[in-house]
């Protein structure tokens, strides 16, 4: 707020300066901040598919767009279509049907971004609690940030995130170090004193990664066998079919642990970042980022894709040259689940002119079709 007769008398929010003259096509960027963008499984843009729009950066030239896709292929090429530069076009509201929270239907009941903040971005609408944790850059938009210290996000304690013999929780992470004993990803504890301790949690002990849930009132999980790198981003996913727990680490091959029954729960709230133990304690020095709970066990081909999708988006899809009239470009790349997923698409925000843009995926598993969100 400015005082004074010729000052603004106000707040001014997001400001940002600049150290170049902005085009006309920069400056309409800033603007819509993506609100004309329109995803479409058709050419003509008739069929159009709902997405999210977590971030959008015209002073880098990107994006973070999440997108559902009906349906891929494993045999032949899949292409879809982005539609923007519509200057009259206003964004979907969340509950509409091609709006954000019906991007993260199928089995999620938690999806957390966090772009400088803990929302849930499914129409369960659980957002966290945020206690002394900051937000960074990180491969992804934003990360949360954890020193170790009091840092912590906690969810509470809702019935949908308490799935009985089908669970997959995934996260990427990133740390300079590891503890000499736990550092916690998330968990759902479920009790302080006695075991059973976690209904699920996925977690480091001396830098090995490990899941465990608690079915049949045993604490029964996976660990690797030596620690992580550090200093590098890891894609963690822990799943439980009511017969195993699962351990996937960089969309490798599982650790697998007989485990049966339904997993048992109490009242603790789900925590990131953070051992919810009466007191509580938190370890972790480093990022957690996209933070995902379904009550699906999702197959090993959607886990692998997630983690081809995600770590190398300049691998996963490519696009190419555009074409003059309705423009449209192509992005190949390769897709390795065919169940309900989430692509990522990587592209810049300061496109000129309404437009396509055509995707094109293949998937290298051979599973039966079916649809899945697609991050782009």
């Amino acid at each position: 707020m400015f005082n004074g007769a010729n000052n603004f008398n106000g707040y001014l929010d997001d400001m940002a300066v600049f150290t170049k003259a902005l085009s006309a096509t920069e400056v309409m960027g800033l603007y819509t901040g993506g609100q004309d963008l329109r995803f479409s499984s058709d050419s003509a843009g008739s069929t159009q598919l709902a997405h999210e729009v977590v971030n959008w950066d015209i002073v880098n030239d990107k994006a973070e767009v999440w997108v559902k896709i009906p349906t891929l292929s494993y045999t032949a090429d899949t292409e879809l279509y982005v539609w923007y530069d519509n200057t009259t076009a206003t964004p979907y509201a969340r509950d509409a049907t091609y709006g954000s929270e019906n991007v993260w239907s199928s089995g999620y009941q938690g999806v957390w971004h966090f772009q400088n903040n803990s929302s849930d971005s499914t129409s369960n609408g659980f957002n966290g609690t945020d206690t002394s944790v900051s937000y960074t850059t990180d491969h992804i938009g934003k990360a949360l940030s954890f020193d170790a210290v009091t840092d912590n996000v906690s969810i509470g304690d809702y019935s949908a995130l308490k799935p009985a013999q089908a669970l997959t929780v995934s996260a990427w992470m990133k740390t300079s170090s590891f503890s000499a004993g736990y550092d916690i990803i998330l968990t759902k504890r479920r009790n302080y004193g006695s075991s059973p301790y976690n209904s699920y949690i996925l977690d480091f002990y001396q830098g090995k990664a490990g899941f465990q849930t608690s079915a049949n009132s045993a604490d029964v999980g996976n660990r690797t066998a030596s620690a992580l790198s550090t200093n590098t981003r890891h894609f963690l996913v822990g799943k439980y079919d009511g017969s195993y727990n699962y351990l996937y680490v960089d969309g490798g091959s599982p650790i697998t642990t007989s485990q049966g029954g339904n997993i048992n729960y109490g009242t603790i709230p789900l925590t990131f970042g953070y051992y919810y133990s009466g007191g509580g304690s938190a370890s972790l020095i480093g990022t957690i980022d996209e933070i995902h709970i379904s009550n699906v066990a999702r197959t090993e081909g959607w886990i692998t894709t997630e983690y081809n999708n995600q770590s190398n988006p300049a691998t996963f899809a490519t696009e190419s040259a555009d074409t003059n009239s309705e423009r449209s470009a192509k992005i190949h790349g390769k897709l390795t689940t065919t169940n309900e997923r989430g692509a990522k698409i990587h592209g810049k925000s300061t496109i000129s002119d309404t437009r396509a843009a055509k995707i094109t995926g293949k998937p290298a598993e051979e599973y039966a079709n079916d649809s899945r969100e697609a991050k782009i």
